[in-house]
């Protein structure tokens, strides 16, 4: 890719481009929430927390690497690094809550086939959860947390942005919606003490991309139509060498967030991202 001049290849945080999530960055970007003090972020997902799910490569660590830092934990910088900079520093927390799983029996199901209670176990080599406090090179903390075998979340991937102005809230599984705190802080307003709290905002033309599938507001975009966008922007910047990107560059740091803190899970310090 970098032979050819190309860098504009997208990250895997594929919901940046949901149009509220592109809506509450532009109100990061032009100060509406004030000074950012606090950033919390998580990948729940559930498609582990079934004992009996078999011992596919995403146990290994011999296969797979890591598990859930490797896994789910680069969605979560990656949407970090995308709303609030690069991370500097990481500590990291975590745990393996199934110890072992069914192995696989070849020709017997896929990925996502339940074993059977007669069949042998062998024993899971990597991190079920992650729990990821963060420093970012713009002074901001944070927490990152990442889930393979939490229950009840299907696919609960949100943050949450709080500064001296305001916050903002945002979840995959409502992707269509943010919401959004701005009081009135000099308490003039005479709605200030009804409307003290967050409020959804719903997807509209007046949010980016949004016109572009659909002229009225509150009728939803979808898991395909954020694919479209990656596919557009992604050919665009080929096309012109300009775009919002991500890049090759923000998979990378992507990356070395998720491996730094698999560093600091074992050392039990802070560890420093070399981006």
């Amino acid at each position: 890719i970098r032979d050819i001049g190309v860098t504009g290849v997208q990250t895997c945080a594929l919901p940046i481009w949901a149009p509220m999530v592109q809506y509450g960055a532009s109100l990061v970007r032009d100060g509406r929430l004030g000074r950012i003090t606090h950033y919390r972020s998580r990948f729940f997902s559930m498609y582990g927390s079934n004992p009996m799910s078999q011992l596919s490569w995403r146990f290994d660590r011999d296969a797979a690497g890591l598990g859930v830092l490797g896994d789910l934990m680069p969605h979560v910088a990656d949407m970090a690094q995308f709303l609030l900079g690069p991370i500097s520093q990481v500590s990291a927390s975590t745990q393996t809550h199934i110890a072992r799983r069914p192995i696989p029996v070849p020709g017997r199901g896929t990925h996502f086939t339940l074993g059977q209670a007669d069949d042998p176990t062998g024993p899971v080599t990597n991190e079920d959860d992650a729990t990821v406090p963060v420093r970012f090179a713009s002074g901001v903390h944070g927490v990152l947390d990442a889930s393979r075998v939490i229950f009840g979340p299907k696919c609960e991937f949100g943050f949450e942005i709080f500064g001296t102005e305001g916050a903002i809230r945002w979840n995959f599984e409502a992707m269509n919606e943010l919401l959004v705190y701005l009081p009135d802080l000099t308490g003039t307003s005479p709605d200030h003490r009804h409307h003290d709290g967050f409020v959804g905002l719903l997807s509209s033309p007046d949010h980016p991309y949004h016109g572009r599938f659909n002229p009225a507001s509150a009728t939803g975009l979808g898991y395909d139509d954020l694919k479209t966008i990656e596919a557009a922007e992604f050919l665009h910047r080929i096309a012109s060498g300009t775009g919002p990107g991500p890049t090759l560059d923000d998979a990378v740091a992507a990356a070395r967030v998720a491996s730094s803190a698999d560093h600091a899970s074992r050392s039990g310090g802070w560890v420093t991202v070399n981006n």
